[in-house]
């Protein structure tokens, strides 16, 4: 997790959420990968920079039937 602190630190200041789940979105942006999360308030945070790299329940759901 110690490679990832600063990003999550940075992204948990710009969204004001707490840097825990901020954690996952800066291991899903170095990875490349989307996070998939049920915590809608995440999602409504991070709808502007992360849009497609943070999705809800029902977008991930969405998205994976449009693949």
């Amino acid at each position: 997790m110690r490679p990832y602190l600063e990003a999550a630190t940075r992204i948990a200041a710009g969204l004001d959420h707490p840097a825990y789940d901020c954690f996952y979105i800066a291991l899903a942006e170095a990875e490349g990968l989307s996070l998939v999360t049920a915590d809608s308030t995440l999602v409504r945070k991070a709808s502007g920079r992360y849009a497609g790299r943070v999705l809800g329940l029902t977008d991930a759901a969405t998205w994976s039937d449009e693949s």
